[in-house]
This record gives C-alpha cells, structure tokens and sequence, in this order.
C-alpha cells in the first residue's frame, strides 16, 4: 500500500501546480474583452462594407527615436487610418502595406525628438509616408497617438478584419 500512496503522491505537487497555473488562464479577463469578442465576430476583408467601425489601428508600432548620447531610444506609436466611405475595401486592404511602409521609413530614417513630440510634425512625417504607399484619397484622416489606447468596440472589430 505505500508505494501506491508514494506513486500518487508523487504527482500530486505537479498537478496541483498545474491547476494553479491553468486556472487564472482559464478565468482571465481577456475572454470577455472587446478585441477578443471582436475577433470571434471579424469578417473576411472581402466583406468589409459589412463590418462596423470608423478606423483601422495599426498595431503599436516601437519606432527608433534618436536620444541625447546620439542612440536611438525605441518608444511606442499608435497609428488610426480613417478611410473613406467609398475606399474603405482599399483601405482595408493597405493598411498593412502603410503600417510596414512606416516601420520602414522609421528604421532608414530615426525620429528626432522634435519630431517625435510635435503633434504637427509627427502627423506630417506620418501621412507622408502612408500616402506615399497608398493612394492619396483612400484614408481621410489618419490620426497619431503616443500613448496606449485600444479601438473602440467597433473599430475593433474593423481593426481585426484588416489585418
């Protein structure tokens, strides 16, 4: 009878530390978030006249910011595309191609730290690059953001269906 108990008990710390580990998995709070809902609910690009939302968020991307030693510091940026009533396929479809075109442009070329700060300056180099990889009407607004934020619900679900 011992070394049943023994082979039991043998397991009993790994399984019990297994259920530990896989219980706040399993309970965890992004189940019930709006870009897990949404991506259970995104459609097909071909299909996105039917999907709702106002823009298309880029993931965050870490682009190079030169620093005071003259380095570059990676600090984060968020980019919406607006597209247009009429080109929103097109602009589905690009706004992958316009978030590599950044990175691209970013990594040739660093960021300034007058630029990075200057809301004006940042949309300006921004906008440039996207429309020199998309047609110029296709979005019309992009918006820059230097801060974490997440689609609304909606967007989200435009977000999703674009990527």
């Amino acid at each position: 009878m011992a070394s049943g108990f023994q082979a039991i008990g043998q397991w009993a710390t790994p399984l019990f530390t297994a259920a530990l580990l896989a219980f706040p998995l399993a309970v965890s709070p992004m189940a019930a978030t709006p870009a897990h809902a949404a991506e259970k609910a995104s459609k097909p690009r071909s299909k996105v006249e039917e999907v709702p939302g106002d823009y298309i968020q880029l993931e965050t991307l870490w682009v190079p910011v030169v620093n005071r030693a003259g380095n570059n510091g990676y600090m984060g940026l968020v980019v919406r595309l607006w597209p247009g009533d009429s080109t929103r396929y097109e602009g589905c479809i690009a706004a992958p191609h316009a978030a590599d075109a950044l990175m691209v442009d970013f990594n040739k070329s660093p960021l300034q730290p007058d630029v990075y700060y200057d809301d004006t300056k940042l949309l300006q180099r921004v906008t440039s690059v996207v429309n020199q990889k998309v047609a110029d009407k296709t979005y019309k607004k992009i918006e820059v953001i230097r801060d974490f934020v997440s689609p609304d619900d909606q967007s989200g679900m435009l977000t999703l269906t674009c990527r």
